[in-house]
């Protein structure tokens, strides 16, 4: 007999609420966050060799930077700048990267620190 009460309530309180809504920029925030994770899992990492065992075209040279100009924002890690890449690997049309190397410079033109990270763009036939 309690069940049915709380469920009674409960779905009493739902359809009171029916009628609300919330309006925040929270919702850009995850769609854009989903898309990068979504898009950076279709693209699995690779060495030179490794990608030699394949049959592979080369799309291109990609990069991504980050440009540190207040000493409290933290640098990205290298995970981030990797997941970076293989979004831009996804956009070009490739399934495959194979990464170079990241880079750091101090002081670099408005940058207190400048990291660029390099690799390789390919598309990858299973």
């Amino acid at each position: 007999m309690i069940k049915y009460i709380v469920f009674s309530v409960f779905l009493v309180s739902l359809a009171g609420c029916a009628g609300m809504s919330f309006n925040t920029n929270l919702g850009t925030y995850v769609v854009k966050e989903s898309q990068t994770s979504v898009r950076a899992s279709a693209v699995e990492e690779y060495t030179q060799s490794q990608l030699q065992a394949f049959q592979s075209e080369l799309i291109g040279s990609i990069d991504t930077e980050f440009c540190q100009q207040d000493r409290n924002k933290r640098l990205p890690s290298k995970s981030k700048l990797k997941k970076s890449l293989k979004v831009e690997v996804q956009l070009l049309g490739g399934n495959a990267l194979v990464f170079e190397q990241c880079t750091t410079k101090n002081d670099y033109y408005e940058c207190r620190k400048h990291v660029k990270c390099s690799g390789t763009a390919y598309l990858v036939t299973f």
